[in-house]
């Protein structure tokens, strides 16, 4: 601020420039550059929680798929011992269907309680489970 002094009639004056009033136009371009910027994160940040989010989604089902499966295998032991509950790569290949209703409810009527053989009826429960767990994962 520059004081402009003035004399009249014998008294000092002194003018103050006025203060600027407003913003300019760069000014305004500036801090719509800067809120742009940070809304342009928070989206960013907002996509990368959500695609987080699924993965940790699918992740949390497969380790309980996978727990289920696990769970039927220890209760079964002798289906366990016989080597039923091991799932081959080839079990899993995308070309081949996944068991149908029809194999889950054929392997699930052949589980007897009153089988006269036990490790037949261990092999049918391990059976059961298997074909239960490939169409669970599959669908």
């Amino acid at each position: 601020m520059r004081a402009l002094p003035s004399t009249r009639q014998g008294v000092q004056r002194i003018y103050l420039a006025r203060p600027q009033r407003g913003t300019s136009m760069v000014e305004i371009l500036v801090a719509l550059l800067v809120i742009s910027l940070g809304l342009l994160g928070i989206a960013g940040l907002s996509a990368a929680t959500f695609g987080y989010n699924k993965a940790a989604q699918l992740r949390l089902t497969g380790m309980s798929l996978a727990n289920d499966y696990a769970d039927r295998a220890r209760l079964n032991v002798y289906g366990y011992d016989l080597g039923k509950y091991s799932i081959k790569s080839v079990d899993a290949t995308p070309g081949k269907n996944p068991p149908t209703d029809e194999d889950v409810s054929n392997a699930k009527n052949a589980m007897k309680a009153n089988e006269e053989e036990p490790l037949k009826a261990a092999e049918n429960v391990a059976d059961y489970d298997r074909q239960l767990f490939q169409r669970t994962v599959a669908t």
